[in-house]
């Protein structure tokens, strides 16, 4: 059930919406922040628990606490109803909106207004790429130029309260060669992030919400037809993050024998994850069937699909010497086993 944000906003309020949804070269960014503003004043943050649902719409409507999903929604629902253009994202577990109004991108975020504001051509890969739904976002460099002028914001102390905004160290920036991070350790802290059109947007994120609760609670049929629908809306493509909550329900089903659904559930996350073209997915992908293997010794099948898939990757001539190495090198440890 999509919960209506919509509906809590009273029609003096709508209407103060649609006063500021008029855009001309000098209020642009300010009426997108003040819009921002109202709707986190709307609600209140609360943090859900692990295995609770984040998107409950009978909660959400007794209690308007919400967390960064919720906090999209509601700017996302007033913005659509404005006619903004913008798509929901999401990067390093944190959704929020980016908004495209006079051929100039918005950040947007309801749960944190302080980092609302233009988005400078430097902070984002290319335009292209958002294009694409898949870019990488500087976004300490956004908070310290968005934070400039404003005296009652700490840059730093957002990025210390706000973790997913950064990387202490990571892979090279999106598009710039795909080296993997446990191979080229690099010190560019952008974040990789996956855009959504509205209606797509709230849908992965109502999707994702309800597969990590299923898993949490055991509720591993549901778990696996959400890992279904999340093959095209998965959020979570940053190599730099495990898709732990996919783990673990791949290890719940290998350990009750359901050995063709964990086949399925790791090859359908690996490819949804794919969109980021580096070769960590297959990596990934390896490695689970590889634990398969290490639960029960007699499934013989899940180590030659390990070596299999490390062995087919060894054939691509774009790798660099360091990633040769590093496959190898789990191929000499697949054997030992």
């Amino acid at each position: 059930e999509v919960y209506d944000f919509l509906a809590d906003f009273s029609a003096e309020e709508l209407q103060k919406f649609d006063q500021l949804a008029v855009f001309d070269h000098e209020s642009t960014e300010t009426n997108l922040q003040t819009i921002t503003r109202l709707v986190h004043q709307k609600y209140r943050h609360k943090k859900k628990p692990r295995g609770a649902l984040a998107l409950n719409a009978e909660k959400i409507a007794q209690d308007r606490e919400v967390d960064c999903y919720g906090y999209t929604i509601a700017l996302s629902q007033v913005l659509a109803q404005k006619d903004i253009d913008h798509k929901i994202a999401y990067g390093n577990g944190h959704s929020f909106v980016v908004a495209d109004v006079n051929s100039d991108l918005f950040i947007l975020d309801a749960l944190v207004p302080e980092i609302s504001g233009l988005l400078q051509p430097q902070n984002i890969c290319h335009r292209h790429c958002y294009e694409d739904n898949v870019f990488s976002l500087d976004m300490i460099s956004h908070i310290n130029q968005v934070s400039f002028g404003q005296q009652a914001v700490n840059p730093q102390d957002i990025l210390l309260a706000q973790r997913w905004t950064h990387f202490r160290k990571n892979q090279d920036r999106f598009g710039s060669g795909g080296r993997e991070s446990y191979i080229v350790q690099t010190k560019n802290s952008s974040i990789i992030v996956r855009s959504y059109q509205p209606e797509s947007g709230i849908t992965a994120l109502y999707a994702y919400d309800q597969y990590k609760a299923s898993v949490y609670n055991d509720r591993l049929p549901e778990a696996y037809y959400l890992s279904k629908v999340l093959e095209n809306y998965y959020p979570n493509l940053d190599i730099r993050n495990k898709p732990q909550v996919t783990e673990k329900l791949i290890t719940r089903l290998g350990k009750l024998g359901l050995d063709t659904l964990a086949s399925l559930t790791i090859d359908r996350t690996a490819h949804a994850r794919e969109l980021e073209q580096t070769i960590a997915q297959q990596i990934w992908r390896s490695d689970q069937y590889r634990k398969i293997y290490v639960q029960n010794k007699g499934k013989e099948w899940a180590k030659e699909k390990a070596t299999n898939i490390l062995s087919s990757l060894l054939l691509n001539a774009t790798l660099t010497t360091g990633q040769k190495i590093a496959i190898k090198g789990k191929l000499i440890y697949l054997a030992k086993l």
